[in-house]
């Protein structure tokens, strides 16, 4: 069991079926369908946030309390969560595979991340943005009927862990929120909280293809700290002792290695022998203090790329066949 932020270990289907408005703004000035039942706030936080947004949707995600916003800028889809007083909870630009994770412009220790504990996943999307307010990155890795979402803060470290079912048909993230105050609680939720002596600290919701949510919160009991799965009513709690994630260390530094010249020797000759007639393609090493701790490799052998890992010694730890 890995020690991370959440474990978020239930996950429904990730379409919604709920009606979708469109929001077309003129000049800036937000014009809503009648129906729609949208706050201006929430039209306008989003406007405010990309004025440059078009083609944006709005889907309630919580009756009068949050709704996701889908939208592109310069051609790129993006997603937002907003509540009803025009707070965007977390927004992500998403990127589909076929664009790949940008690993030149993330955290080094992101990248570590997946390649040390999900090697065989390949990345579905990814993409930049914020979580209540603070810089953060989103990946969704898949393997079979696996999938995986993980949000980490801008230095790498993990916030949250989404693990479920891989869905059919086009790639799309979990739809999320976060909660930061118990009375954003449902009262059945803070019901059971009281009954069994826990203390709110934070969590995150996930709604479901029938629209159902579940509650994944961090509480406390005196000096000890819980993770607590719940639905909406109040029933069919998992609970597990939490470990508040370890930070990665402040002095990690990436570097690119800019041509096979520059592996080292006990890598170039594992490639020679496992990956006959490889072409290097990029690289990079990650070091601590100045000491080399992983090197990520990405070689073509034919028309197949592959991303091979090894750790700060040059002995290999996992490879990925791309696309």
């Amino acid at each position: 069991m890995k020690k991370i932020g959440y474990t978020l270990a239930l996950l429904a289907a990730l379409g919604l079926s709920s009606c979708q408005k469109e929001i077309q703004p003129v000049d800036g000035v937000p014009i809503t369908d009648p129906n729609a039942s949208v706050p201006t706030a929430v039209v306008r936080a989003v406007q405010e946030a990309y004025p440059s947004a078009s083609g944006i949707t709005f889907t309630e995600l919580d009756k009068g309390k949050v709704w996701e916003s889908r939208f592109k800028v310069a051609a790129v889809n993006h997603q937002a969560m907003v509540n009803e007083k025009g707070t965007i909870l977390q927004a992500y630009a998403v990127r589909e595979a076929a664009t790949g994770m940008p690993t030149d412009t993330i955290a080094p220790a992101i990248v570590t991340y997946i390649r040390t504990h999900y090697p065989d996943y390949t990345v579905a999307a990814s993409g930049a943005g914020q979580f209540n307010n603070q810089p953060s990155f989103k990946v969704l890795l898949r393997k079979e009927t696996q999938e995986i979402t993980l949000i980490f803060d801008a230095k790498g470290a993990v916030l949250f862990e989404h693990k479920g079912t891989a869905q059919t048909g086009p790639v799309e993230p979990p739809k999320t929120y976060p909660i930061s105050q118990a009375d954003e609680l449902p009262a059945s939720v803070s019901q059971y909280l009281k009954e069994n002596g826990f203390t709110f600290a934070r969590g995150l919701v996930t709604v479901g293809a029938d629209n159902a949510k579940v509650y994944l919160l961090v509480v406390s009991k005196g000096s000890v700290f819980f993770e607590l799965t719940i639905d909406a009513s109040g029933k069919f709690p998992s609970i597990r002792y939490y470990t508040s994630p370890t930070a990665p260390p402040s002095d990690l530094v990436q570097k690119s290695i800019g041509s096979d010249k520059e592996l080292p020797a006990v890598v170039t000759a594992y490639l020679n022998e496992n990956y006959k007639g490889w072409v290097f393609m990029k690289g990079y090493v990650n070091s601590v203090s100045d000491k080399p701790v992983e090197h990520m490799v990405v070689v073509q052998v034919g028309s197949v790329y592959w991303y091979v890992s090894f750790n700060g010694e040059g002995k290999f730890v996992s490879a990925q066949k791309g696309s």
